[in-house]
């Protein structure tokens, strides 16, 4: 498709529900008033990797559901408005060029199910209030310049089948609050500054099948029981305070 002029989607119904165009290879800017459309429930861009827009300023349209502008070069501010799409139940803008803090806002969504802002330029410390989101299985808020502690308040997630929070700039403690996510399948806290040790109650989490600590500041123990014994040392490498199988470092009694 070639590049977009500011009248390609002019006349547009305002009674549209549903635009998808994903993969479309769309190229130039998109309007960023179609994001307002009244009746607009399913709002799809992802993968086209020359599209650009700049959504900060618009009035999102109430009526969102669905949200996948991943793998775009969408840029801007998430505005803090967000947080009146009480229907919201999909937010995916991964891989895409947003910057700036995550609205607080967002822990108004009390629907969402699925929250990704992985590989973005978003910054400052993760809000407390995403612990609000009780119906969340997907958050995923890796690669960014996020900094501060993970919210102790994060075991309120009891859906949570996936957290991802690699690579930011992350300190502090692992929240023992995590062991309270008992459905929790993969565990991603890889590349940040995290200290202290691993919690032992962790093993807990039966389900859980990804684990990455990796390139931390942990030290101690390695938690030994239940599915721990199927994490290598790709999960841990990066800690030289850690000691314990699998790693060779042994730790040494007092």
């Amino acid at each position: 498709m070639p590049s977009i002029s500011t009248d390609t989607f002019a006349n547009l119904s305002s009674s549209l529900t549903i635009l998808s165009l994903s993969r479309c290879e769309l190229k130039g800017e998109f309007p960023h008033t179609i994001i307002g459309l009244p009746n607009l429930q399913k709002f799809v861009l992802s993968e086209n990797h020359e599209l650009t827009a700049n959504f900060s300023k618009s009035s999102w349209s109430n009526s969102l559901q669905h949200v996948d502008i991943s793998f775009t070069e969408i840029s801007g501010h998430l505005p803090h408005s967000i947080g009146n799409l009480k229907s919201l139940q999909h937010l995916n803008i991964g891989s895409s060029k947003f910057s700036g803090p995550i609205p607080a806002s967002l822990g108004n969504l009390t629907g969402l199910s699925y929250l990704s802002l992985f590989e973005n330029d978003f910054n400052g410390h993760i809000p407390h209030t995403l612990s609000n989101l009780d119906q969340l299985t997907i958050l995923a808020l890796a690669k960014n310049r996020l900094s501060g502690p993970i919210p102790n308040m994060f075991g309120r997630l009891s859906k949570l089948i996936g957290l991802s929070l690699s690579s930011n700039s992350l300190i502090g403690q692992i929240p023992t609050s995590i062991c309270s996510m008992s459905k929790l399948q993969v565990l991603e806290l890889g590349n940040n500054s995290l200290s202290g040790g691993i919690p032992q109650c962790l093993v807990n989490l039966t389900q859980l099948s990804t684990l990455d600590l990796s390139y931390n500041n942990l030290v101690g123990p390695i938690p030994t029981g239940n599915q721990f014994s199927s994490f290598g040392n790709e999960s841990y490498v990066g800690n030289p305070g850690l000691c314990g199988p699998p790693l060779s470092k042994n730790c040494s009694r007092a």
